[in-house]
């Protein structure tokens, strides 16, 4: 893993690690899984993940760097229909437009075969069987499911 320099409104590169701040008082880190790619007449493309790691303080690439990531998995409640609900396992991967985001600076690198090892497409779905949902820029507020993941363990009325 090695430190990387901000690259403010740049275009993202596979083993990016992006510092997150998905709410007040909540760090955390993401990382860019794939080579941008042209997609369909949008922006070129890339998967990022979500790694579970957080922090209520701000952080340093040396604080994380020799940390093994891993993206987040977590259950999420589906409504399948009129008082019907049920549990999916989603993996926090997502597709994103390859323009960095100014307020989620790039931290650092790794490789993100470490990371994430299953194969990655370009597939659109709903985060199962190996296709991703298209999300679009990259928000301000990315890794809130962390944060949400943390709170449910470590604060629960807080969550």
């Amino acid at each position: 893993m090695t430190p990387t320099r901000s690259r403010k409104n740049a275009v993202l590169r596979r083993g990016d690690v992006l510092k997150t701040h998905p709410r007040d008082g909540f760090w955390g880190c993401a990382v860019v899984l794939s080579d941008p790619q042209p997609f369909d007449g949008l922006r070129p493309m890339c998967h990022i993940g979500v790694t579970p790691w957080i922090l209520q303080h701000d952080f340093e690439w040396s604080a994380i760097a020799d940390k093994d990531l891993c993206i987040l998995e977590f259950e999420r409640g589906v409504r399948t229909g009129p008082g019907e609900y049920r549990a999916r396992r989603d993996t926090c991967i997502g597709l994103y437009t390859a323009k960095a985001h100014p307020l989620l600076p790039v931290i650092g690198s790794v490789d993100p075969t470490r990371v994430f090892r299953k194969p990655l497409t370009f597939e659109v779905g709903d985060g199962t069987d190996g296709k991703y949902p298209l999300c679009g820029p990259v928000a301000e507020h990315l890794g809130s499911e962390a944060a949400s993941a943390w709170l449910r363990v470590q604060d629960p009325e807080r969550w």
